[in-house]
């Protein structure tokens, strides 16, 4: 079952939660983590979860042809107390994001704009990114 922590919209968000969050979620073997808009919290995926995963990949997938996330873009490793993430990064209609400003330490409004997917495994960031962005098969008439 994934773990998760409630950032409250009106609450102050520091830098320290957010790290001791994904410190909390890499111990306990997440293979992704994100942010979920609707309940304003950090969430993990973990080894074990293979339905809460491949039901997330449908979500996105989903919401990306149908127009409600407008870009997805896959970025550069970063590197946070020794630990390697692999982010997707999801621009999300109408959406912002806090935490992805504190994990890149820069409190730029652009990274507002964009919710992290941090993949703890490059090859699995790699091949969730091309199922992500696989066109469509043009149907036959």
């Amino acid at each position: 079952m994934g773990y998760y922590t409630h950032l409250n919209r009106n609450e102050v968000i520091t830098r320290d939660e957010v790290m001791a969050n994904l410190a909390r979620f890499t111990r306990f073997h997440a293979k992704i983590i994100y942010y979920h808009h609707g309940t304003h919290e950090l969430k993990s995926i973990h080894l074990n979860d293979d339905t809460i995963y491949r039901n997330e990949m449908k979500i996105l997938r989903r919401g990306y042809r149908e127009g409600e996330i407008a870009a997805i873009y896959k970025d550069e490793t970063i590197q946070i107390d020794g630990k390697k993430y692999h982010p997707i990064l999801f621009q999300i209609i109408g959406a912002s994001c806090p935490p992805w400003s504190i994990i890149k330490g820069e409190w730029w409004m652009d990274h507002m704009h964009w919710t992290p997917y941090l993949f703890r495994s490059r090859e699995l960031r790699d091949l969730c990114y091309e199922y992500l962005t696989k066109p469509r098969i043009p149907e036959v008439d």
